[in-house]
């Protein structure tokens, strides 16, 4: 399985927010990439504890806070659109919890690993650049519902461009 790491760079500064004081510094956050779905290692180097959130029904396509936004350009620089879907988005996923399963939470100095697909078409032997931005804004509006947790990290952090290459099949 073909692998491809990225860098990404998180600066936190003192922040505040309805959802809670955050404050941190920089850190170091790592992209692979498999070609069913994207894997994302969140490191914190700072010295406090980092909350983030998994992306809820709709952060891939930006409908809703956090995005997990996906920058991807063939070899010819045309950018990819997104796969259609449905438009509804928002709530968590039936049969989760929120938001204990949709909070991420890293210690001072650890990392963590989620999953998460590229909303995107790939075409057999086609070269990509991929990029991804994870973004959550002092003005996310709540979930229909759902508030936010409190003391969510708040930011953009986004990685450098990697090459993908997606295998032809037998």
């Amino acid at each position: 399985m073909m692998k491809i790491l990225f860098y990404l760079t998180v600066c936190v500064g003192a922040l505040w927010a309805a959802k809670g004081s955050v404050s941190g510094s920089e850190g170091e956050l790592s992209v692979s990439y498999d070609p069913s779905s994207m894997k994302l290692e969140f490191s914190n180097h700072s010295d406090n504890e980092i909350r983030i959130l998994r992306p809820l029904d709709g952060s891939e396509w930006c409908w809703i806070y956090p995005y997990y936004k996906f920058e991807v350009t063939d070899s010819a620089g045309n950018k990819l659109p997104l796969e259609l879907r449905c438009g509804n988005f928002g709530y968590p996923y039936s049969e989760t919890n929120w938001p204990d399963d949709y909070l991420i939470v890293i210690p001072a100095g650890k990392a963590k690993t989620i999953m998460v697909r590229c909303p995107m078409r790939f075409r057999e032997g086609e070269t990509y650049s991929i990029s991804m931005s994870y973004i959550f804004t002092e003005d996310a509006e709540p979930t229909p519902g759902y508030p936010y947790p409190k003391d969510l990290w708040i930011g953009t952090v986004k990685s450098k461009p990697a090459t993908y290459t997606k295998p032809e099949s037998d």
